[in-house]
């Protein structure tokens, strides 16, 4: 494969942040000169499919590249296809995005999930299944002359800005049991917390490597995550898809390679 082209795989990329991340991309040729080829996974090919169709209506190219692919984080088997065809097509990877997660509080908060399921669900896409698909795909990322590895968190699996009363999730409820729901996302942010810790650790094994390691919390964004309706989302300020991808970018380029291995959001740093 040509070193002209720097080779993205985004997994989670046929919708919300790892979508807009793939646009923000494609809005204009990369800071090196080098054009970009995305690799856009879902775990449906006909979602990466129609991703893609969104992308060649709506973007110009600019001689970049995006591939459909098929991927289930959780499926052993589904990600060794991918590095075979990945292998087989490229030879390498040079930067990848670790975007796609479980958000399933909401749906527990519906009784369509116990709290067992949804903590044993989130934690295994959120932490497992993202360390083994980075294990997977190591070889190809270590064959780049510049490998960049991308960790999305969120700005609530602080423990530092976890007793911080003026963010309005950390806020306390009533006394007495049982409490009733208001924003709790306990499942999710504590599997984020716990992929700070994994991915920390992947910068630690990767310190002698060359390999620059990145976490990035994109803010709260209108993207239907957790099954959010984004219009609501949008009246109670979050911001747009678009931003978080442009975030995202900038790291993917470079801009904020002075915070390597912290968490990284878009007014600076967030403490652990």
């Amino acid at each position: 494969m040509s070193t002209d082209t720097t080779i993205v795989l985004i997994t989670g990329a046929a919708a919300g942040l790892g979508f807009a991340t793939v646009q923000a991309l494609l809005e204009s040729p990369a800071k090196s000169g080098k054009s970009w080829t995305v690799i856009i996974t879902s775990r449906s090919a006909e979602k990466s499919n129609e991703a893609v169709q969104v992308l060649l209506k709506d973007a110009k190219l600019n001689g970049c590249e995006v591939v459909p692919t098929e991927l289930d984080l959780d499926n052993d088997d589904s990600v060794e296809r991918l590095v075979k065809q990945v292998k087989e097509k490229f030879g390498r990877v040079d930067v990848v995005v670790n975007n796609a997660c479980q958000h399933l509080d909401f749906p527990l908060r519906d009784g369509k999930l116990t709290t067992r399921e949804a903590f044993n669900r989130a934690f295994n896409t959120n932490v497992t299944s993202t360390h083994l698909f980075t294990q997977a795909f190591m070889p190809l990322l270590l064959a780049s002359a510049s490998p960049r590895l991308v960790f999305i968190s969120s700005g609530i699996s602080s423990l530092g800005a976890h007793s911080d009363m003026r963010i309005p999730i950390n806020l306390p409820p009533s006394a007495g049991w049982p409490k009733q729901w208001t924003f709790n996302v306990t499942t999710y942010r504590t599997s984020k917390t716990a992929g700070n810790m994994m991915a920390l650790e992947w910068a630690r094994l990767l310190k002698n490597d060359g390999v620059k390691v990145f976490l990035i919390d994109p803010g709260r964004l209108a993207t239907g995550l957790g099954g959010e309706d984004p219009a609501s989302a949008r009246k109670s300020g979050a911001g747009e898809p678009i931003d978080g991808g442009r975030l995202v970018k900038s790291v993917i380029e470079g801009d904020r390679d002075e915070d390597e291995g912290v968490l990284i959001t878009k007014g600076g740093v967030i403490p652990w």
